[in-house]
């Protein structure tokens, strides 16, 4: 029994190990890399990337599981939507959250995304919705849940 505990462990670290990305040859810089390390899905070496593509002039964040990519999705430039950035990508105690602002001269908008890991996949959770303008007091805030699946685990 314990040859097969062994032998189980041996396949996930070397499955692991030859999946790996250099994303260094693909002209990408690497903005931000949040490790998620809270169990269940700790073994499963999730990692979610900020990444800048230099030759298309283009962000996107990047979900891996072992070094392999399983999730793109592209970030809209400044140009697109005013002074877009995301803000923050952290980890929760279910999965993760993404943080997103944007806006400029009196309105501002902010969106946290939470995700939640669940049956082996992440499934987008809830959205919070912040709105403020500079010239009134006037801060809107709205959360909004869903249960639609955003990422499957193969």
């Amino acid at each position: 029994m314990k040859y097969t505990y062994f032998l189980l462990a041996a396949l996930s670290f070397f499955s692991c190990k030859k999946q790996n990305i250099n994303y260094q040859e693909k002209h990408i810089d690497t903005l931000e890399i949040l490790h998620l390390n809270n169990n269940p899905f700790r073994e499963k070496q999730y990692k979610i990337l900020l990444l800048y593509n230099i030759k298309k002039d283009s962000k996107s964040i990047d979900i891996t599981r072992c070094g392999f990519p399983i999730k793109k999705i592209i970030v809209p430039n400044s140009v697109d939507v005013k002074n877009f950035s995301v803000s923050q990508i952290t980890e929760t105690d279910q999965g993760f959250k993404i943080i997103v602002d944007w806006g400029g001269g009196c309105c501002f908008y902010i969106r946290e995304f939470d995700f939640i890991y669940k049956n082996g996949s992440f499934y987008f959770s809830n959205l919070l919705k912040i709105f403020y303008s500079v010239n009134s007091d006037d801060i809107r805030k709205n959360l909004e849940s869903s249960a639609w699946p955003m990422i499957f685990i193969f």
